[in-house]
């Protein structure tokens, strides 16, 4: 932890280090192609409008795609059992580079609220990552000085940001060697 003690938060990706797509996913055209836009949402509104004007739906139909989106994902088990443990020593949060519009199916679906103490969306946030400002909100919102938050991401370029801001930082470029990497700096 280049000589820094404990930290006192964790941050977390979320799509590709605490959830992957299931291998059994059987695709599902407009759920597959809402979720590919999801990664650049910085404005939540402008992405319901465009979804719906793509696919000349109401918000009803728009409301069942975002539902069924969380179906194709599936928690990372040595990552996600750990949680309660780490949630004892530190806060927990993700930073999301997505639409804050899902979060209710996931929540439903991976109990987000009791497992996280601030969770971040890009779309609602209105900035993304590797932006400074994203890192910085969450460690606010925490309640924790950056230098004292960690920061796990498989984006080389997220973990650049979150390091601009002051953050600690584990690249975890596969989700097995990220891990090892994030039990080894947090002693787990």
């Amino acid at each position: 932890m280049t000589g820094c003690s404990a930290p006192h938060a964790v941050l977390f990706d979320l799509m590709g280090v605490l959830l992957f797509l299931r291998k059994d996913w059987p695709g599902e055209k407009a759920v597959d192609a809402v979720d590919d836009m999801i990664g650049g949402v910085t404005d939540d509104n402008a992405f319901r409008t465009s979804v719906r004007v793509r696919f000349g739906i109401g918000e009803v139909e728009f409301q069942k795609i975002l539902a069924r989106i969380p179906e194709k994902y599936e928690a990372y088990p040595p990552l996600w059992n750990l949680l309660p443990a780490l949630r004892k020593k530190c806060k927990l949060g993700i930073i999301n580079n997505g639409t804050r519009l899902t979060f209710p199916y996931f929540d439903a679906k991976f109990n987000f609220s009791e497992q996280f103490d601030a969770v971040l969306s890009s779309g609602a946030e209105g900035l993304r990552k590797p932006e400074k400002e994203i890192y910085l909100r969450a460690a606010d919102r925490l309640g924790v000085d950056p230098g004292r938050c960690l920061f796990l991401d498989d984006s080389k370029a997220n973990i650049q940001g979150a390091e601009r801001a002051g953050m600690q930082a584990v690249f975890g470029g596969s989700r097995d060697k990220g891990f090892a990497e994030f039990s080894k700096r947090m002693r787990v």
